[in-house]
């Protein structure tokens, strides 16, 4: 089975775009969780009422959870109530996603695992809405410790960060702009150090393989913990082309640099360093 999950806070109108795309997704083996993080039971049991009948099942724990916390909390909540269900792979998205729908997953997912007998994740196509480019990897190699180093000095301090974000945006308009209509290097099927956060594909072997999300920041380096723990269990990470995901980005978290999505990133940063880089 292809078990999806997807974490709504406060986003009634994307989730709900988000799984009219799921339901067209032609795959005959497949369910999709939908955990909810928000403490407002109204839009919950609406989108519950809207789709419960199909092949969509709803949690929630009138909790922020955050983004792993929630879907990791689902996969097991639906084990605990499905114990009999054999999940070949979780999918675990942020809900301004739309599928393609005529991507043949099974079919392309077995063949990376014949492939790749250690493929712990899978790293699809992620198009991007704003850039149309693919969005994976998102990481080829891994960085040395000077490169977080670099960061934690940008988020040293919240205006100091604003200033260099700013700046940042104007260089990359400019930079896509002179890039226009370059085509982005094909990647099929080759292993990376770490996959973008916005779809994870988790094969068994990496849901048996122990991986703790239970103390890891509330948001922002997941790409890095998943990518750490599969370094330490000898698993890998492969890219596909062949699944293929829209991206629209930034529907959950602003893409403006708030205190709140600072100081986030900033313990994210913090936690980086002080867990693998010591």
């Amino acid at each position: 089975m292809l078990l999806f999950s997807v974490v709504n806070y406060k986003n009634y109108k994307v989730t709900r775009e988000f799984i009219d795309s799921f339901l067209n997704l032609k795959e005959k083996q497949k369910k999709l969780i939908v955990w909810d993080n928000s403490t407002d039971e109204k839009e919950f049991e609406r989108l519950k009422s809207d789709y419960e009948r199909f092949q969509v099942v709803f949690y929630s724990t009138k909790e922020n959870l955050g983004y792993f916390g929630g879907a990791f909390n689902a996969y097991h909540y639906f084990i605990r109530d499905n114990p009999d269900s054999i999940v070949e792979y979780f999918v675990v998205c942020n809900n301004d996603l739309q599928f393609e729908k005529h991507s043949n997953w099974s079919a392309e997912l077995n063949l990376i695992k014949e492939k790749f007998p250690k493929v712990g994740v899978v790293a699809p196509k992620i198009l991007s809405a704003k850039s149309k480019k693919n969005q994976n990897p998102f990481l080829i190699q891994r960085p040395n410790k000077l490169h977080y180093l670099k960061w934690k000095l940008i988020f040293s301090h919240y205006l100091f960060t604003r200033f260099f974000y700013t700046f940042r945006k104007v260089i990359l308009v400019f930079k896509a702009k002179s890039s226009a209509g370059v085509e982005c290097i094909k990647n099929s099927h080759r292993p990376i150090y770490a996959a973008q956060g916005a779809c994870f594909i988790f094969t068994e072997r990496f849901l048996s393989s122990q991986y703790d999300y239970s103390d890891i920041p509330f948001l922002y380096c997941e790409e890095i913990t998943v990518a750490e723990h599969c370094r330490s269990a000898s698993l890998d990470i492969v890219t596909s082309d062949a699944v293929v995901v829209n991206h629209t980005e930034n529907v959950s978290t602003s893409s403006n640099m708030t205190p709140f999505k600072w100081l986030s990133i900033k313990e994210a940063q913090k936690y980086i360093l002080e867990n693998y880089y010591k």
